[in-house]
């Protein structure tokens, strides 16, 4: 003897809704909030000076942004240590790598959805330009429990140490003097190409910095090399909000 029933289906209305709120749940779990730079102590700096380049730029030794990426994320920063653009090779899947940093940040705090993170390898970079100010992005990924958030800083920063032609070195510790240069910022969760190729007028100088086409274009390929990492079903809805080149 066999037994049967009903056969309980799922309407289309009611697929539709849970599909829409499964991509609320991605992308409200892919966003990087109120990133900030705590400050820290000038004792707790860690400065290095180099004569193979004209100037040395020093950035900052912690990040502390809010989001909903779980209790311990995986959270990393790449830029570019000298004048080299972060590159991306599409077909080979790779990063120049001699010419970046990747740096993954060790996390000190979290409590209510708010993150803190220490950087073991302070952010010092450098210049063979002429020019003593810098604009220069840098590239913050957040591997979370569910989803993935990706960010960039934008930075125009003055150098604090410059080596003449003999390789003497004059430096500055940063944040000291008088009237000391306060590096400015653009924070963009999950950019576009527009918003990466704006102008940034820098208060303290009245100039006008802006990045370069072909560095924009390169972090765009990066995001969806990022994106591409996760299980298909999170990619897709990833993809249609945040990919638009």
């Amino acid at each position: 003897m066999s037994l049967s029933g009903p056969t309980i289906g799922i309407s289309p209305d009611l697929k539709e809704f849970i599909n829409i709120m499964h991509k609320k749940r991605y992308i409200r779990k892919s966003r990087i909030e109120n990133i900030h730079f705590p400050l820290v102590g000038q004792s707790t700096m860690s400065w290095k000076l180099r004569g193979d380049y004209k100037h040395g730029f020093y950035a900052f030794s912690s990040i502390a942004f809010e989001g909903e990426f779980g209790s311990n994320p995986d959270v990393f920063m790449i830029f570019s240590k000298n004048d080299s653009l972060i590159e991306f090779n599409s077909k080979e899947h790779s990063l120049n790598d001699d010419d970046l940093t990747v740096v993954k940040l060790k996390q000190n705090i979290f409590k209510n959805n708010k993150y803190k993170y220490g950087i073991e390898k302070e952010l010092n970079y450098y210049s063979n330009s002429e020019s003593e100010y810098d604009i220069r992005p840098f590239i913050i990924v957040v591997f979370g429990e569910v989803s993935l958030g990706f960010a960039t800083v934008t930075l125009i920063n003055k150098s604090s140490s410059t080596a003449n032609s003999n390789g003497f070195i004059e430096g500055i510790m940063p944040g000291t003097g008088v009237n000391p240069f306060q590096p400015q910022a653009r924070k963009l969760v999950w950019p576009t190409g527009k918003d990466l190729l704006r102008t940034l007028k820098e208060p303290q100088t009245g100039r006008s910095f802006r990045l370069d086409k072909e560095q924009v274009d390169n972090i765009l390929n990066l995001k969806k090399y990022f994106v591409n990492l996760l299980e298909p079903n999170i990619a897709k809805v990833l993809k249609e909000e945040y990919i638009t080149e």
